[in-house]
Formats: C-alpha cells, sequence, structure tokens
C-alpha cells in the first residue's frame, strides 16, 4: 500500500480555486487514504482522480507525471540526541527504532539506500498513513520515516530531517482508463495539460 493524496498536496489548490468561481454547480471531494483505498475508488467510479507517490505500476490506468519530488526523511523529537544533525546518514539510523510506511516496506526502498547495513536497522512496526505514525513518534518511542511536508508539524514537538544520500520518489495523477470521466473532471484535466497547475 502506498499513501496517497487526492488534491491535497502540489499545487492544485488554486486551479479548483479558479474551476469553482468559473462553475459554481461543481462539488469537490478531497480524500486522503492508502493506493488500495484510492484504487478501489478509481475503480468503482467514485474518484475521478488520484495521487499517487512513489513507484507503482499503472498499467490500467492513465498518468501524469507531477513535477514536485517527494524526499525521504524521518519525523524526531526536537529534544532527541539525532535531531540536531541538519541530514541523517545510515550510520546515524542504526539501531534506533524506526516506523516506516508500508508502501516503503512492499517496494524496499530503504534496502536500496542502506544496502548491507540494512539488516542493522531496528524496524518496529509500519502505518499506512502519516497521522498516526506522527503521534508515536510524538512520544520519543521511535522515528518515523516519511515524506518531507506529508504532514504540518509546526505546532509539534517534531522535526523533519532528510537522508543523505537524498532518497526521492515521483507523484503521479493517475485515472482509470475504462471510466470516461465527467466534463468537469476532463476540463481539470485539460487545464492542468496546459500548464495552469504546474
Amino acid at each position: 500500500m502506498q499513501p496517497v493524496l487526492l488534491f491535497e498536496s502540489l499545487s492544485f489548490p488554486s486551479l479548483f480555486g479558479n474551476l469553482l468561481k468559473e462553475y459554481s454547480d461543481i462539488k469537490i471531494n478531497l480524500v486522503s487514504g492508502d493506493s488500495d483505498l484510492i484504487y478501489q475508488r478509481l475503480n468503482n467510479g467514485t474518484l475521478d482522480f488520484g495521487i499517487i507517490m512513489g513507484p507503482e505500476k499503472l498499467l490500467n490506468y492513465h498518468s501524469i507525471s507531477l513535477p514536485q519530488n517527494n524526499i525521504w526523511g524521518i519525523l524526531v523529537r526536537k529534544d532527541q540526541p539525532i535531531a540536531k544533525k541538519k541530514k541523517i546518514t545510515l550510520q546515524d539510523l542504526i539501531g534506533l527504532p524506526l516506523l516506516t510506511s508500508a508502501q516503503s516496506k512492499q517496494q524496499d526502498i530503504f534496502r536500496s539506500w542502506a544496502d548491507s547495513l540494512i539488516d542493522r536497522f531496528n524496524f518496529i512496526g509500519q502505518y499506512n498513513l502519516i497521522f498516526n505514525a506522527r503521534l508515536l513518534a510524538e512520544t520519543g518511542a521511535c522515528l518515523a520515516l516519511t515524506y518531507e511536508n506529508l504532514i504540518n508539524i509546526s505546532e509539534t514537538d517534531l522535526v523533519f530531517r532528510p537522508l543523505t544520500p537524498t532518497v526521492t520518489d515521483q507523484n503521479n495523477l493517475i485515472w482509470n482508463k475504462n471510466r470516461q470521466l465527467s466534463n468537469v473532471a476532463q476540463v481539470f484535466l485539460n487545464r492542468l495539460k496546459e500548464g495552469q497547475v504546474v
């Protein structure tokens, strides 16, 4: 499972604002969930689009690669020693309790990054959405591996520190090949392709 945002981040809000002003009768449904939820809703027609973060096989979907990349790092309490570092190396994480996303476990993102040191990492569990993992990281019991700016931590005791060497994932806007888009969805897609969002 991958974490997914449906039009909840990136630069879509300005386009939605313009569409709402231009077409006063449209309704917009913003959904957060993992990829299983998004695929299910795309397939049953309750969503027009989804944003998939990270590598994924998209055989049954049309897709557009978005220009923004996600940067992997850790959420850690400000008062922990590792929080003093500006960037996190492989050696910094050895032996520390790590909570990671189900996405990264499935894709083996950190096995590629850590190479032979992966067996010295202490993965204590996984999450499907970062919100609950953030709460556990705030207790100081673990570090949460996640994307930068995936959630707002400005009013928390947490800081984000990126991994080095840098680990990134791409964002893809997807929609079902086997379903016809609504008129409003087609207008959105046309404007996206014209470069009004990116």
